[in-house]
């Protein structure tokens, strides 16, 4: 069998930009910080496609061609095709890798990683690292969808940054002024964390561009609320 280097030389697998995105963050979603992906969480994934097993052994012979147990980026992304390609009608092959097929059906999996892509359209967030932050959040069980303060604050802590800097941060996320984080605003809260860590400065307002998109209807109204509006609950001090 030739080894895995060789099999991508000899598959020239291409990917379309929407592919890659796709396919990158589904790995990302899976993986979980992890630099592969192990048989049991792969095949969760896999098996969403609704292929027969033969088809599905078959593709996983390929992908895992050096007979690891588990897939790098390079093998799921590979699996992934496959997948696409046994979809469509054509035959789950290497030498097929390069055909154009649009993106694998994953049920549950893909509908979250399509969801995720389209919240992020001209979001200054990128797909791959909202993900990351989802994952974190979601550890720290959200109540309708939200983490309070208290919680949000023992994760900024964690970062070791001042206090100003963390408050600075807070104002910035806590879009609608309630207290609490959402997913998007626990995003943008995280983005800022390590922006500072790489030693960026911070705005003195959100850009548009980090508004998360949901949210900028309500932030363009909020703007122009009278000043005479009621103030919305100050955020907890980290």
């Amino acid at each position: 069998f030739c080894t895995f280097l060789d099999f991508l030389k000899m598959s020239q697998l291409s990917l379309s930009p929407t592919e890659s995105s796709f396919y990158s963050l589904l790995f990302t979603q899976t993986a979980q910080g992890q630099e592969s992906i192990g048989a049991g969480e792969a095949v969760v994934v896999l098996r969403q496609s609704a292929l027969p097993d033969t088809t599905l052994h078959q593709i996983w012979e390929i992908a895992d061609s050096e007979n690891q147990g588990e897939l790098s980026q390079e093998g799921f992304f590979v699996a992934l095709k496959l997948v696409a390609l046994a979809q469509n009608g054509l035959d789950p092959l290497p030498e097929n890798l390069g055909l154009t097929t649009p993106l694998p059906l994953l049920g549950e999996a893909g509908q979250k990683v399509l969801s995720t892509l389209q919240s992020t359209i001209g979001w200054a967030i990128k797909p791959d690292e909202k993900a990351k932050y989802d994952a974190v959040f979601d550890k720290l069980e959200p109540e309708d969808n939200k983490i309070s303060g208290k919680k949000a604050k023992q994760v900024l802590v964690n970062s070791k940054l001042p206090h100003p800097t963390l408050s600075k941060i807070w104002e910035l996320s806590d879009i609608d002024k309630d207290g609490r984080l959402d997913r998007d605003e626990f995003a943008v809260a995280m983005h800022y964390v390590f922006g500072c860590l790489d030693g960026k400065a911070l705005p003195d307002q959100l850009p548009y561009d980090m508004i998360p998109p949901a949210c900028r209807h309500t932030t363009a109204s909020a703007a122009t609320t009278p000043a005479s509006a009621p103030t919305p609950a100050p955020a907890p001090a980290p």
